[in-house]
């Protein structure tokens, strides 16, 4: 997990890397935010193949604090004030 503050645009930096090196899926619980905030999926290799693994801002599913990783894949989620 990574925290900051980025001076230059005054938002919160918060980004969690899960991964799953393990063969077969694994629930995962992400980190309380700070209020007002909530966990996005913006990147996901776990997706079927053509999927693209990414998601852009705008696009990017909100999670409810647990997330189901594939096995062998690698999940990034972004902490941001809720939409």
């Amino acid at each position: 997990m990574y925290t900051g503050y980025d001076k230059k645009t005054e938002t919160e930096d918060i980004v969690y890397i899960c991964i799953n090196a393990y063969w077969e899926p694994a629930l995962i619980r992400l980190p309380y935010l700070p209020l007002h905030f909530s966990w996005y999926l913006s990147a996901n290799t776990g997706v079927p193949y053509r999927e693209k693994p990414y998601y852009e801002e705008k696009e990017s599913p909100e999670i409810a604090g647990e997330f189901t990783m594939k096995e062998r894949s690698v999940a990034i989620f972004t902490g941001r004030r809720a939409r």
